[in-house]
């Protein structure tokens, strides 16, 4: 063996303590990086399986607009309100299908979007809701999926009551656990109205139907209720079986030639499912994979550089001594390099076994999102051992500068200052590097890829800015608190002054080294709740809205509600703003806005036109400013309404709106520019037609209530008595497609709550932050056990000076205690500095957001969320009190036996 070679398995041995928490810290790592890559790898192995298996017995299908696997958007079906467009497969492009001489069998079909008023804790579901494409059973004799029925039976067409069955996975993933049993009524919202129905069975859970499939099938009752008959004998769906050993190739060039233009009709095949599906995996991995990775990356690259450091101080004076008797530089770069190695590969291959075990049995235990089981392939291993290389290399870096200028000279030991001078200023400028990144906000430019490229350029000046503040921190932090601790512990305040000073550059690469994990942690959460907080609704706004969707109720029943309860009707519809103003708009904000449309809301008692901040902002409109919006009768001429703005109020309208109904509706797009308040009167003489009923209440004041379960109980009340008024309307609802079916045009009532809003909208954001900002706790976790070797090069630094003060009277327990002194003062700077971390990058990050979001004139409001900071802290204050005090001890225990 060489002499390399020997001096490595000394270095092994001597230095046991602190190679076994390095490795430890590089196994959890690489356990991490194993479970985010294999995952990946996983997920995406699934698309070909699930591909053959969606849409079985079918070969094909062809479908109106873009039919996808994940969700039926685009597809063609109708929506909940009764006028919006019905996009049916031209009957050229039906014709030549059938005829088509490589089709086996086509079964046409037309699939409604519907929804369940389905309330499993009694309160309305926020969101999208329980719903699916609903189809009428006479197309389907019996069910089209191979796995049949879980539950229940297949409904009658004839039946005399409405039924239907469907899809378990629609009431959540865990199917049938959800779903409530068979036998149970449910009101079904259609195109025409509400329907009472009973859900007669379930679909198998392995049934996943392709987006644009039927995932509920309804008796004719109930089909005839949601205007299914009313189709001029078309389809929107037609699911095609070829003739065996037959290609689709020929079919969808035959749909291309025959289709009058893209969206018309499109021929889905298998191999276009596929490329939908892995792009769906790969956008879904998206949203965790790179801060994982990028996390694990760092724990492990922190890890390995205290790890070489920390050895190369402690073996200093011995590498010095062996420097003066004939080794070169290149050699003790050889051992630092191998010692790196020795800590990637080992911790590597450690920590990929357990994270693919962690993986496999999270697989097995998830049967029906991982139908193939696991599928780690040749990338998981390669890309884990490429990214743990990458970090190694980079972290060799420093330890290969330092290991490279120590020298003979270095036998001879200074002994290190208590204290060392850092400079006001110094601080100062060094906080000064944070400003670019916190500008990012600012409304600088309009152009997104600008403020992008901004953002790349202050977020790496804003990292030196904290490790150059490190140093001063450390010195403030001494200063500060050295008698509060001194007096908590029980130690005199001098023996604390100047303790993470003394050894500079070891204790800020450990404050560095936590900064790393918290300060994401800090980061995410200050992003997320300065993005949610637009979003929450305003108090302006009126305390609950009652939509009577899809038709509404007549002016009749309207005013007979007004005079019973504290409610007043209010209009809401959208319009198209004239394409003059939108191109105006476009040359005052710089760029033409995402939407084109306005969300005009009539209320009683508005005497001019308000609209809100984010509108103006946008728009760059104020007060005196006048646009017009613009709308088409059924004779197809077109109306015109010019508006001046007269006031410009703050208001979260986002969720609200989107909530009760008031967006997206006889075929309006999703997103709009804002709400504009005018008068009803204003409204009414605007748009008479859309005018003749009223869809929407707007609540003046809540039941009284003395907690939250009771205003929900008073609300149900009201919500029933709503309902029932809207059932004994005199002038009900008699448009085009009404069928027989029971109920078929009354509306159904929803009490929509302002404040239920705000709860579901901070819950899920705090759901969708938690999944998020659980990862860089996971690398603080890993991260803090880097204090067991910090602490060990910190005694042995100070070894003769801790054994004098054993000596004139210094117990154990005091000796303890002032190391922990030292983990504790770490703590804290680790703290401030994830604290300065999460501002800056949070902060900066929230602007960077804003401008490629959607939604225009979102304001840019700086929130702290201080619980979820107070539980960062807690993480880090508990990972120090338990990964501390045995290597204390230990360390004490040695000390002293010397």
């Amino acid at each position: 063996m060489s002499a390399l070679g020997l001096l490595f398995r000394d270095v092994l041995r001597r230095d046991r303590a602190r190679l076994a928490c390095a490795l430890l810290g590089v196994a959890a790592a690489a356990a991490l990086l194993a479970w985010a890559v294999g995952l990946a790898a996983t997920t995406t192995a699934q698309c070909k399986p699930l591909a053959e298996t969606l849409g079985r017995p079918f070969d094909c299908w062809v479908a109106t607009g873009r039919a996808s696997a994940a969700a039926p958007k685009g597809s063609g079906m109708q929506s909940l309100t009764h006028g919006s467009p019905v996009k049916m497969v031209p009957r050229a492009v039906a014709d030549a299908v059938k005829a088509s001489p490589d089709v086996e069998s086509v079964l046409a079909t037309t699939v409604f979007r519907c929804r369940l008023d389905w309330r499993p804790e009694g309160r309305p579901l926020q969101g999208s809701g329980v719903g699916g494409g609903i189809a009428p059973v006479r197309d389907f004799p019996e069910c089209p999926y191979p796995d049949g029925l879980a539950a229940g039976r297949w409904p009658r067409a004839d039946a005399p009551e409405p039924e239907f069955a469907i899809s378990p996975r629609a009431f959540g993933e865990d199917g049938l656990r959800d779903a409530p049993p068979v036998g149970t009524k449910v009101p079904v919202v259609t195109p025409t109205g509400r329907v009472e129905a009973t859900i007669c069975g379930y679909l198998a859970e392995t049934i996943r139907p392709v987006g644009g499939f039927p995932t509920m099938f309804a008796s004719d009752t109930l089909a005839d209720a949601a205007a299914l008959a009313e189709t001029g004998g078309l389809c929107n769906l037609m699911l095609i079986r070829l003739k065996p050993f037959r290609s689709p190739d020929a079919l969808a060039e035959t749909v291309r030639t025959v289709s009058p233009d893209d969206d018309a009709a499109t021929l889905v095949t298998r191999q276009g499912l596929l490329r939908q599906l892995r792009s769906d995996a790969t956008n879904n991995l998206l949203f965790q994979l790179p801060l994982l990775v990028a996390l694990a990356c760092v724990a492990t690259l922190c890890m390995i550089v205290n790890a070489l450091c920390v050895g190369l101080e402690q073996n200093r004076v011995r590498y010095a001594r062996l420097r003066a008797l004939g080794m070169t530089s290149r050699q003790l770069m050889a051992l630092v390099s191998r010692e790196a190695c020795f800590l990637a590969g080992v911790g590597g291959v450690v920590g990929f076994g357990v994270g693919v075990g962690a993986l496999a049995a999270f697989v097995r235990a998830n049967p029906l999102a991982f139908p193939d089981g696991l599928a780690l392939g040749w990338v998981t291993p390669v890309a884990v051992a490429a990214l743990l290389a990458l970090s190694a290399g980079l972290a060799l870096c420093v330890p290969l500068r330092r290991a490279a200028r120590l020298g003979p000279c270095e036998l001879r030991v200074r002994p290190e200052a208590w204290r060392v001078a850092h400079p006001i200023w110094r601080g100062g400028l060094a906080l000064l590097c944070l400003a670019p990144i916190v500008l990012t906000v600012l409304p600088f430019t309009p152009n997104p890829w600008l403020r992008s490229a901004w953002f790349l350029v202050a977020l790496p000046l804003a990292v030196f800015g904290l490790m150059a503040f490190t140093r001063p921190l450390m010195a403030l932090c001494e200063w500060v608190l050295a008698r509060p601790f001194g007096a908590v512990l029980r130690l005199r305040p001098e023996l604390l002054r100047g303790v993470l000073t003394r050894s500079a550059d070891r204790n800020a690469r450990m404050a560095l080294t936590l900064t790393a994990g918290l300060g994401a942690f800090f980061a995410i959460h200050i992003w997320g709740a300065s993005l949610t907080d637009p979003f929450i609704p305003s108090r302006d706004l009126p305390p609950a809205i009652v939509s009577f969707l899809p038709n509404g109720v007549s002016q009749t029943c309207a005013d007979a509600l007004v005079k019973n309860l504290p409610v007043r009707p209010f209009f809401a519809e959208q319009y198209r703003l004239s394409d003059a103003d939108f191109t105006a708009i476009g040359e005052r904000a710089g760029r033409l806005p995402k939407q084109n449309n306005i969300l005009l809301v009539g209320t009683a008692g508005e005497t001019g036109v308000t609209v809100t901040e984010m509108f103006a902002r946008q728009c760059r409109i104020g007060i005196g400013d006048t646009f017009s919006i613009q709308r088409r009768d059924a004779a197809g001429t077109v109306h015109a309404l010019s508006l001046t703005v007269t006031a410009i109020v703050r208001c979260n309208w986002h969720l609200v709106t989107a909530r009760a109904g008031l967006r997206a509706r006889n075929g309006a797009p999703f997103g709009t520019l804002g709400p504009v308040f005018v008068g009803l009167d204003v409204a009414k003489a605007w748009d008479p037609e859309q005018a003749a009923r009223v869809r929407f209440l707007w609540l003046d004041a809540l039941p009284p209530a003395q907690d939250t379960a009771a205003l929900y109980s008073a609300g149900d009340l009201l919500e029933l008595r709503l309902q029932r008024a809207a059932e004994a309307d005199p002038e009900p609802w008699r448009g085009r497609g009404f069928g027989p079916g029971a109920n078929a045009a009354v509306p159904n009532a929803v009490l929509h709550l302002r404040d239920e809003i705000s709860e579901g909208t901070l819950a899920h954001s705090s759901e969708l932050l938690g999944e998020l900002a659980r990862i860089p706790l996971w690398s603080l976790l890993i991260l803090s056990f880097g204090f067991v070797s910090l602490l060990a090069a910190n005694v042995r630094a100070m070894a003769g000076e801790l054994r004098t003060l054993h000596a004139i009277g210094m117990t154990r327990g005091q000796l303890g205690r002032f190391l922990l002194a030292q983990a504790l003062l770490l703590c804290v700077v680790a703290a401030v500095l994830s604290l300065l971390l999460g501002l800056s990058i949070g902060w900066g990050f929230t602007g960077w957001t804003l401008a490629w979001m959607p939604f225009g004139g979102l304001p840019t409001v700086l929130v702290l969320p201080w619980a979820r900071l107070a539980e960062g802290l807690a993480v880090l204050l508990a990972a120090t009190l338990v990964v501390t005090p045995l290597p204390i001890a230990f360390l004490v225990r040695a000390l002293l036996r010397r």
